[in-house]
């Protein structure tokens, strides 16, 4: 009842040209035989229901990986610690199963690179006089890919850029006066909720008949709860008997997304550009902007609880601590940047200080927002060469700063180093840029060494728990810089020992860092290796600007 008729007729045509092209098609698609899939008509609700699927919180991820972790004291100290926002409950947390919950993450986050780029540059810094908007939003290369290339002219819209099949709007592109991009905001859009004392009666159940391929349909049972679904009930978290946990997500909420984007691609300004935004609910996101007139700029589209930051929020919460969820947020509450006096703006996921509202739980480190503006200011005039160059980046400073203080560490402490293997990688990893080129041996005879160290000195339940958040990496590099170099210095050389062999067997990065080309059927258990079309070396990692 919320979406305006202009929208309404909008996804009625585009609904309609799905339909048509199906029932015209003379041979389907191969993806229908392998799934059993008849000529099923699209409806406008199977659109808003993919746009809800495409707007899932990237922080679910983080969720089922440090909800996996046992209790204990000295592990909740840790995890208190690695959260950054207080107290995490876990008394009644998921004790998933290992495998299982690797699955479930694995298809979840199969479409997604938990990350993206963008940036845009003012006039001043240009060859051409004219602002440049670049972005990348990481998302896995497919065969077909998640992003098609459209455009779309007609009396009352003109616009081209990327869009995701299904949806009926350009997710990032431009029309004739503004330009625009975006980057994830990994935004606080949701909380779990201990519903283990709420009343029966204000538990609804629901059952629904899920097909199987190749199998009996299964019919299963469904709870909600005003606070979301409980979805302690999901198999795969095989949860402890008795235990109920909500989910609450602004994503159960009405919003409108379709309406905010279709106008965003008619603004012609930066303030018909942010009031489009505000309509905008999830997924979270970091939004970019540039116009004709020279203009760039940055804000938010995402609509968020009201938290205060100084507020202690826990990521479980009880059912009595829910009440910033009465007041919601949109992006215009948030801190928006114009125009600013560097002459670009720029986003990586990074979180950044200046609002009161809590934000956001978890981010990656600031690495590659701090990459990017390096490259940015070192680039007297930006050309579009330039700007792909930016993006393409493989260069990882920090990684740089750890080699550096390994190699001090067996200098301090005489490590004699006797083996010609090892000296071999060694002066590989002194000769080391930095850069993680696919022809890169410095790069893999870093991460070879960083791998078997980290399996030395820390233990699997602590690596559980870096891993558990986007900010792994950084985590660890700050724990072995912490150690005494008396105890990591002798691990170090044995390190060194365990992967000098692996090194001169594989040789460069590319050779054990691999782009694997396949449709989206790939990702599929037993059949998934039936999809794959190529496996190529590729240079890149998880903290450089371009992710592979």
């Amino acid at each position: 009842g919320r979406m305006p008729q202009e929208t309404r007729s909008w996804l009625d045509g585009f609904v309609a040209g799905i339909n048509h092209h199906l029932s015209q098609v003379s041979e389907l698609p191969h993806e229908f035989a392998v799934l059993g899939i008849g000529r099923e008509p699209w409806t406008a609700a199977d659109v808003l229901t993919l746009g809800r699927l495409a707007g899932a919180d990237v922080t679910w991820l983080v969720w089922f990986r440090l909800l996996e972790q046992g209790g204990g004291g000295d592990r909740r100290k840790l995890r208190d610690r690695l959260s950054g926002i207080g107290r995490f409950r876990r008394d009644r947390a998921v004790n998933a199963d290992r495998q299982s919950r690797a699955v479930l993450c694995h298809l979840l986050g199969s479409a997604s690179r938990a990350g993206s780029n963008a940036f845009a540059v003012g006039p001043a810094r240009t060859a051409g006089g004219a602002p440049l908007l670049a972005g990348d939003p990481h998302l896995s290369l497919m065969l077909p890919n998640l992003w098609m290339i459209a455009g779309y002219k007609s009396p009352s819209h003109h616009a081209v850029g990327l869009m995701v099949p299904g949806l009926p709007f350009v997710a990032l592109g431009r029309n004739p006066w503004i330009a625009w991009g975006g980057a994830s905001l990994h935004a606080a859009s949701s909380g779990l909720c201990d519903m283990s004392h709420v009343p029966r009666d204000e538990v609804r159940e629901r059952h629904e008949t899920i097909r199987v391929r190749w199998g009996a349909a299964r019919r299963i049972m469904l709870r909600e709860t005003s606070f979301g679904p409980i979805v302690s009930d999901v198999p795969l978290l095989r949860q402890p008997k008795g235990t109920s946990i909500a989910l609450r997500w602004v994503g159960h909420c009405p919003s409108d997304e379709i309406t905010a984007m279709l106008r965003v691609s008619q603004a012609r300004d930066w303030r018909q550009f942010c009031a489009a935004l505000d309509g905008f609910a999830v997924p979270g996101l970091k939004m970019l902007y540039a116009d004709r007139d020279g203009h760039v700029g940055e804000t938010h589209a995402a609509h968020l609880p009201l938290r205060r930051t100084d507020a202690v929020i826990e990521s479980f919460q009880s059912t009595g601590s829910g009440a910033e969820w009465a007041n919601m947020v949109v992006g215009s509450a948030l801190p928006r940047n114009f125009d600013p006096p560097l002459g670009y703006v720029a986003a990586a996921n990074e979180c950044r200080k200046g609002s009161d509202i809590l934000i956001g739980f978890y981010f990656p480190p600031d690495d590659r927002f701090r990459r990017m503006s390096a490259l940015i200011e070192e680039e007297p005039r930006m050309t579009v060469d330039s700007v792909m160059r930016i993006q393409q980046d493989v260069q990882h400073q920090p990684a740089v700063e750890l080699r550096d203080h390994f190699c001090r560490l067996l200098d301090a402490h005489a490590i004699v180093r006797q083996n010609p293997k090892v000296e071999r990688l060694l002066a590989t990893l002194l000769a080391w840029d930095g850069r993680y080129e696919a022809d890169s041996s410095g790069a893999l005879a870093f991460e070879l060494t960083v791998c078997a160290l980290t399996k030395r000195v820390l233990d699997a339940q602590e690596l559980a728990l870096y891993a558990a958040q986007w900010d792994e990496r950084i985590r660890i590099a700050r724990r072995l810089m912490s150690l005494p170099g008396a105890d990591l210095a002798p691990a170090l050389a044995h390190a060194l020992d365990d992967v000098a062999g692996r090194f001169n067997r594989f040789g460069t990065w590319g050779d054990v860092h691999r782009l694997r080309l396949r449709h989206f059927l790939g990702v599929m258990p037993l059949i998934g290796p039936r999809y794959t079309a190529g496996d190529v070396s590729s240079g890149g990692s998880n903290e450089t600007l371009m992710k592979t």
